[in-house]
Formats: structure tokens, C-alpha cells, sequence
């Protein structure tokens, strides 16, 4: 009798960064006179780009072709919907535009779900980004550190008791 070999399923990494970007595309805004990108990145999870589901944003950065964000998201644990679609990153890059719910688009990448813990270079496709602009992602097994504590400075020392005089009068 042969023993049975159960599959063992990988934990998803705990975080994923946007560390930054490289070589974006300038010229796509045409005011104002500085037309480098204000560049900012989309991340969606699942198995089509049809059925994906946002979890992270960036924050925009203005008038930069290599902007950097070092920007991590907590990524969905196992047992999560989006986890359970599993399936694919898909890292989508922007030019903000003032007026516009994304901007324009500036390419799109994509790792698989299951991508071990580790730094990937990645090229964005399509848009108008033409192949030239990377991303740097991080995908880590471990959450960062929280921040330490912020310093609270002491407290005054309290101001010592009122005391009362009373003053008898003897009659």
C-alpha cells in the first residue's frame, strides 16, 4: 500500500511593493510646459483582467520619469475572496490628470499570484509607455516592521496643591 501524497498549496507573501519606476514616458501631457508624467500605479488580483479587483494604490508623484513610491500593500491572506480568485497581479501605471478618475494610461504589467518572495524588474506593456519603462516590485514574505512609536514628550510636572489658610479669630 503506497502512502498518499497530499499537494501542498503556497502561502501567498505578505506584502507587495511598488518600490519604483524607470524611463516612463514624458510628453504625454500637453500643459502644463513640464511634460514628464505625474505618474502613479494600480494593483488588481485575479484570474482574467475582466475579473480583477483593486486592493492598492499608490500615491501620485508629479512631473518625474523615475518616480518612487516605496509604497507596500498588505496582500489578501489565503482564505479571502480575492485570494481565492486568485490567479495573477495585475500592476497598472497612470498619468494623473487633473479632471479625470485615472488619467492617461501608461502601460501594464503583470506576476503571477503564487511569485515567491523576492525583487522583480518588470516591463510595463501596451499603453504608451511602448516597452522602454520598468517597474521595480517587491514581493516579500514578511510584513515590515510597524514604525516605532511616536515620541510623546513627558508630561509637565503637576503644579503643586493649593493649600487654604484658614484664619481664626479668637473673640
Amino acid at each position: 500500500m503506497s502512502p498518499l501524497s497530499v499537494p501542498t498549496v503556497q502561502a501567498p507573501p505578505a506584502q507587495l511593493c511598488i518600490v519604483g519606476a524607470a524611463m516612463m514616458p514624458g510628453g504625454v501631457d500637453s500643459w502644463p510646459k513640464n511634460a514628464l508624467p505625474d505618474s502613479w500605479v494600480k494593483i488588481e488580483l485575479g484570474r482574467e483582467a475582466s475579473d480583477a479587483t483593486a486592493f492598492c494604490k499608490t500615491e501620485r508623484i508629479d512631473n518625474a520619469d523615475s518616480p518612487m513610491w516605496n509604497h507596500c500593500c498588505s496582500l489578501p491572506h489565503a482564505g479571502s475572496t480575492q485570494a481565492r480568485l486568485g490567479g495573477t497581479y495585475f500592476i497598472y501605471a497612470f498619468d494623473g490628470d487633473v479632471g479625470t478618475e485615472e488619467g492617461d494610461f501608461l502601460g501594464e504589467a503583470v506576476l503571477p499570484y503564487d511569485s515567491p518572495p523576492g525583487k522583480y524588474l518588470v516591463q510595463l506593456d501596451k499603453g504608451k509607455s511602448l516597452g522602454a519603462a520598468t517597474l521595480e516590485v517587491v514581493i516579500s514574505a514578511q510584513p515590515s516592521p510597524p514604525p516605532p512609536p511616536a515620541r510623546v514628550p513627558p508630561s509637565p510636572p503637576a503644579p503643586p496643591p493649593v493649600v487654604k489658610q484658614v484664619r481664626r479669630r479668637y473673640v
